[in-house]
Parts: structure tokens; sequence; C-alpha cells
């Protein structure tokens, strides 16, 4: 296929597709917390049919987070929303937090502003309709708080964290305790440096997995990926790090005793001769040794950039779901999009998906939990910037649930190919093109701006992207005497431009 002429040919080295959106989504919703200031979702969690948000809000620019809790309907109705906030003492940390459920009863995990100087590990009941109860302290912690919990096979909970040690730095923290704050014992895990707790899941014969970041093991000042397996009592069996020349950030652990230890996260690594850095899903066998892993990332510059996973599940139908973050960008900017990607139990990549049709086209959004419901459905749920310079985006930073299927869709009938890219064809704003149809050569009228065309096949393959620099050619002349016969759909944008220009062609 001969270069066009008028535009500069971009090469594209990460595939993108796109689809028409036909049907109308599934559950889309974007909430405002119970202060109506700034949002950050921690984590999902099903109560009987309805879902459990927790979430953190921070009412001043600068502030604290107060830990919230957001109760919705299977259907998306909002039930009720709480917070824990105060000015003086229990404001929650807003950095992680969770929740776990006990025989139908709910408690947030997190660790509460005490005082100036003391932050203190926590748990806090919540009633049924979501309503938050007064914190109970867990332990004598001076600077301390807990990130993560699941329930240990006689009941308890194990509520892991991070404590600040004699030295100044910080340790894995791990707690043995009931629902009513008693401790039954209280372990630490560290190097002679810092080292952050973040996610725990159950492992073989009552034991746990605990992992998080560290500086042990890089430069000092950059962070790897650090995970410690415990058995039931808390003695270690074995730590291991991963990570690259920079610094790794760390996701969350999931355990299934058929497929092994799943985890998650942005990560540097070397792919030949080259560095490269990116979004990861990685198995370990309980033994901590690699069965697979897999990076999703390709250099600045081309369509799309998938920056960090932060959360990954194993699904009942035998797969797995990674969700968190990616970037869509072009000659102009990059904006900060959702992402997930399903693979199978052997790491095949079956599928990954950037959900620009979610957000607008300048807002930035991102995916922090990901959980599959009862009734098979798999709700993702993240954080939503609205763009400043559109006033049909109005708000804060917000709260955003998406529903998926089964096939990560967000819509019925979707029938997603690797790396699915969502873009609307209107007929409301439409780019001149003639001859139309045409056997080798078609001609393009576009707008005096510099701007960006892309080719896209029926099936939504991207086939071209064309780079209009010169503004006083208003004539772009696209020769494809090898493009097969068929309908292609045609978009020209530009930063310039408050609007897309559309078409559909017809090669012969």
């Amino acid at each position: 296929m001969r270069r066009p002429l008028g535009c500069l040919f971009i090469a594209l080295s990460l595939l993108a597709s796109t689809t028409v959106l036909a049907q109308a989504p599934y559950l889309q919703k974007r909430l405002n917390g119970p202060g109506n200031g700034l949002e950050y979702i921690y984590a999902l969690d099903e109560i009987g049919s309805n879902l459990l948000i927790t979430s953190g809000t921070r009412r001043l620019s600068g502030g604290p987070y107060a830990m919230c809790s957001v109760m919705l309907s299977p259907n998306g109705d909002l039930i009720s929303k709480d917070e824990l906030h105060s000015d003086s003492v229990g404001i929650v940390n807003g950095y992680r937090g969770s929740s776990i459920v006990v025989d139908d009863s709910i408690y947030l995990v997190g660790g509460l502003k005490w005082s100036q100087d003391s932050f203190l590990p926590a748990i806090t009941p919540v009633g049924l309709n979501g309503e938050i109860s007064t914190p109970r302290l867990i332990g004598d912690f001076q600077q301390a708080g807990f990130y993560d919990a699941v329930l240990a096979d006689d009941g308890s909970l194990m509520l892991f964290g991070s404590v600040t040690n004699d030295t100044g730095y910080v340790d894995f923290l791990l707690v043995k305790a009931d629902v009513s704050g008693n401790i039954q014992w209280v372990k630490s895990y560290g190097t002679d440096t810092w080292d952050q707790g973040l996610s725990i899941c159950k492992g073989p014969d009552g034991g746990f997995f605990l992992g998080g970041e560290s500086r042990a093991f890089g430069s000092g000042s950059t962070y790897d990926i650090f995970i410690i397996r415990v058995d039931s009592n808390g003695k270690e069996i074995w730590r291991g790090d991963w990570g690259g020349d920079d610094s790794d950030w760390f996701g969350n652990l999931e355990y299934n005793p058929e497929a092994g230890l799943l985890f998650t996260g942005y990560m540097t690594y070397e792919q030949g001769v080259n560095q490269g850095s990116g979004a990861y899903v990685m198995l370990l066998n309980e033994y901590g040794d690699i069965i697979w892993d897999q990076h999703l990332s390709e250099p600045y510059g081309d369509t799309a950039y998938y920056s960090s996973f932060r959360v990954g599940r194993f699904l009942e139908n035998g797969r797995i779901i990674v969700a968190g973050k990616g970037e869509v960008f072009n000659i102009f900017s990059s904006h900060d999009k959702p992402v997930a990607m399903i693979l199978d139990i052997e790491g095949n990549i079956l599928m990954h998906r950037i959900y620009t049709s979610v957000v607008k086209k300048k807002s930035l959004a991102w995916f922090e939990d990901i959980k599959e419901l009862s009734d098979g459905r798999i709700i993702a749920g993240g954080v939503y910037v609205p763009d400043t310079s559109n006033a049909q985006d109005t708000g804060n930073q917000d709260i955003l649930i998406v529903e998926l299927d089964q096939n990560g869709c967000e819509y019925p009938g979707c029938q997603p190919p690797i790396g699915v890219e969502e873009v609307y064809f209107s007929a409301q704003e439409t780019l001149k093109a003639y001859p139309n149809p045409f056997n080798s050569s078609i001609r393009f009228e576009i707008p005096p701006v510099v701007g960006q065309l892309s080719i896209y096949s029926m099936s939504g393959t991207l086939i071209d992207k064309l780079h209009c620099s010169d503004p006083d050619n208003p004539f772009v002349e696209y020769n494809a005497p090898e493009l097969g016969r068929g309908i292609y759909f045609v978009t020209f944008s530009s930063k310039q431009l408050n609007y897309q220009l559309n078409a559909r062609i017809v090669k012969l």
C-alpha cells in the first residue's frame, strides 16, 4: 500500500480495533459520596443481592479521605451512603482500604488518624443498609493501618497492612482477631528498609499469601513486588521479590488451588535488548515459582498503552479477568481510561479492552476493583475524573461502576477482539470523500487544521492512521490499491475541533 499524499503515516505497533456501539450498555453509574467531594473507590462486595462500595471521600483539596460506604440495589439504584468523618479524630486513611463480610455482617477495614501523631488500625461495622457504626481500634500501635482482610478457616479475621517499626521504617503487619477487636496474635515481616503490605489472600493448608512493595531489592529508592507465604499461625514459609530496574507497583493477590497464585500491578521488564514497562499479570505456584506472566505494554506514542492492572480475579468459568488503567492518546494528548483483560488458565490472552465508551473523550477514568457476582454479572468499580473544559462533563472526581458480561463486554452482543477501542460513527458530522465508491484512490476534504485520519474495517480493525500536518492543504488523497473490497469507516479528529468528522467509504 503506497503512503498517502498530504499526510504522514503513523506506524501502529499496538493492535487496536474498534466496535460500533449498537445496543444500550449494561449497568453504568457515576456516583458521588456522602460529602459530594473527591471520591476514591477501594473495594466492592456483594451483600445479599446488593452491591456495597467501600470508598473514600475528600471534601477539601489536599485533605485526608474519609471512609465511606455506598449501597446499590442489583439494578444500580442508590439505597444509602454514609461516611466516617471528623475534623479532629476518626479520619480514615485515604491511601487504601477494604471491606469484609462475616456471617452477613459487613466491616470496613482501614486505619484512623486518631491524633496528629498517631495512626491506628481499625475495623468499622456497617449495617445491612450501609450505615457506618463506631470504629473498633485494633491493638496498641502508634503508627499502623490495615489495607486488606480475609477470613481464617476458624472464622477469625486476618487483618493485613503495615506498621512503623522502631527504626522508622515500615513492615508488613498481620493481625489475627475476632470481629470485636480481641487479638489472638500479631506478626510483622520485613527487611531492613521500607515494606508496604497491601493485599492478603488465603493459601494452601489454612495459610496465607501476603503481598506488597519493598525498597530492599532495588536501588533503595525504587520499589519491587514483595510476597511472603505464611502458615496458619503466621510462620513464614518463603518470601520472594519481582521487578525491574525502576519502581514496580503492586495490585493484588488471589489464590486458586487448581491454578496458583495470581498477582497484578505495574512492572518494568526486559524484552530482548529493550526495557519496557506497563501492566502485568503473573501466576506463581504455591512455592513461588513462575508458571507464566503477561505484560501488556507498548512505547509511548502509539494508540494505546496499558499502564497498570490494579486487580485480578479468578472467574467461575475457569478464566481470569484483570482490570486497571490504560491510556489512549494521539499526537496531541493522552487520557487515562479503564481497561480489562481476560485470560485462560494457561495465560493466553483472550481479550483486552479499553473502555473509552464509558467516559467522555477527555475525561479520566480507571478501574480499582472487579467482582463476579452470584448471578454471573461482573462489576468493575473505579474512579471518574471529569473534563473541566467540557461544560457537559460537570462534577468532581466520582465513583465509576460498570457492569461487564463474561466476555468483558459493557453492552449486549459485543464480541470483542483483542485491543478494542470504542469509536462512535455519527452522521451529524460528515467527512467528504470522493469518488465513493473508489477503485484504488480516494480523496478526503478536511478542515484547515492539523489532525488525524483513521481508517477502520467493518469488523472494527484499525487499518491505517494518517497524520495530516499541513493545515493549508484541505485535501488528502489516500492511495490504497491493495486494500480489499468492502466497506470501511473513516474518522478525522483534531485538537482544534470539538467534534469528529466521519465517513463510510466503499472499496470496489
